[in-house]
Order: C-alpha cells, then structure tokens, then sequence
C-alpha cells in the first residue's frame, strides 16, 4: 500500500465496509498535499475487534481511520452525543445509498446550537479564571511555565469559543476560519497575543480575550462566587453548592 488512493481501493474491496466518508481538509487524490488524512470507515456488521480507531502512517501521512457501524448510526439521535465531524464529511463510497440517507437525518435533526450542560460552564469559568491565579506574580520564579500554561489557555479558550455559545468544535484550522466571520474581534486579540512581545502584553490581551468569550456564561469565576461541579446532568448546580456549603460551614459564602 502506497498511497492514500491505494488505503480506499483496500478497503473498498472488502465485502464487509458499507461505506467510506472522508472529512477534514485533504482528500484520498490529494497525494501532494500536506496535513493528515481523515477517514470514517462504514462497516455493515460488527466492526473487527471492536476497535473505535487506527492511527498510523502511510509514507509519512498521518491516517485518522475512525471506524463505524450502519447500525450504530441508524440509532444516532439529536439528543444523543456522536460523531459530529461526519456530517461534514464527504462520502466517497456508499454503494446502498444507506449511510447517506442516514447522514441527511441526521444534518435535519440536529440542532445548530447545543446547550453547555451547568457543570461544563461552571468547570470552563473556573479554568480560565484558575490559570491566572496560578501564573500571577510568579514569572520571575519560573517564566517557562508561566508562558506555556499561558499560550495553553488561548488554545482552550479557542474551543470554548464555541463550546458555550453551544457550537460544536470543528479543530483549530476551522474554528479559526469561522471565529474571522462570527467574532473577528476575539480573532484579533488571539493574533494580538501571539504578536505581543512582552509577558505583560500577552497577560493583558488574554485577559480580554477571556472576558470576551466567556460574556455569554458571566464571565472567568468571581472573587465572591462559589461554582460547584457534578456530571454533564446534574441541573440547578448553583443552588446545590450553596447549600451544601451551608451544610459544611453553618452560613453563605460571603
């Protein structure tokens, strides 16, 4: 097997793949491009081995074969969690027309938006005020750590960009894209970030940017404020907390 084309023809000879969908920026004819290459592999029965994914190199093409049954995307439903890159994947092979169709229910029924459960806003609020806490007034003292824990948090509030605003996450290449048309100005403070030349710039455009893309949910965590965090159903969180904090310590947090 030498080349990505080589990879589809193999598995398109196999009596047991329904169908192939590619997704993400290359495609299997692409053999001069750069980047790895995403595959959503069909299978009408059981997958082998029950395996999610394989991950290797073909003549040093990074390969993302993520594996699949008709069957579990027959019972894939809006109010479940799947696999949300597939719907803007591209099918390159689907002799039955089956997962297709089922590709189109889904893209019908699924929501724009996703609400974030309470304890996914609670745990973003409190990392992105956290990761201040924990550099602030200790640059002298390690400054490489305090850089990396810094440049981290831009990727992840990257992806909270979308996470609370209810979007699914597409990776940095897209959601970069997307964040030019829906929030140029978050993009912006993310090119000012890594333009700045100095910690103390890096420290401020961060800042805004963290205010800037967690508005929708109130904000990075309080000085006053006390966040309780459970499982992705718990509901009414805020209450919760407050009253198991008066369980534990006799009066509200003040």
């Amino acid at each position: 097997m030498q080349s990505l084309r080589d990879l589809v023809r193999k598995l398109v000879a196999r009596d047991d793949v329904s169908a192939l969908v590619e997704y993400g920026s290359r495609h299997h004819l692409d053999e001069n491009a750069l980047g790895d290459y995403d595959l959503f592999v069909i299978f009408d029965r059981d997958k082998p081995l029950e395996i999610e994914s394989l991950h290797f190199r073909l003549n040093g093409t990074p390969i993302d074969l993520n594996l699949r049954t008709l069957k579990q995307i027959q019972h894939w439903s809006r109010a479940e969690g799947f696999d949300v890159a597939i719907l803007q994947g591209t099918v390159i092979h689907d002799p039955s027309g089956a997962t297709s169709a089922e590709l189109d229910r889904l893209r019908s029924a699924t929501p724009t938006t996703i609400p974030a459960s309470e304890h996914a806003i609670a745990f973003t609020r409190h990392g992105h005020r956290h990761v201040f806490d924990k550099i602030r007034g200790r640059y002298d003292e390690n400054p490489t750590l305090v850089e990396l824990l810094l440049a981290a948090n831009i990727h992840w509030l990257l992806q909270a960009h979308f996470r609370v605003r209810g979007m699914a996450f597409h990776g940095e290449k897209r959601a970069l894209a997307e964040l030019k048309k829906l929030d140029p100005t978050a993009l912006d403070l993310i090119e000012s970030f890594f333009a700045a030349r100095s910690f103390e710039e890096r420290l401020q455009v961060s800042e805004r940017l963290t205010t800037r893309v967690l508005e929708p949910v109130g904000g990075a965590w309080q000085d006053s404020e006390l966040l309780a965090f459970a499982d992705e159903e718990t509901v009414d969180l805020e209450r919760k907390g407050a009253e198991l904090y008066v369980a534990l310590f006799g009066k509200p947090l003040s």
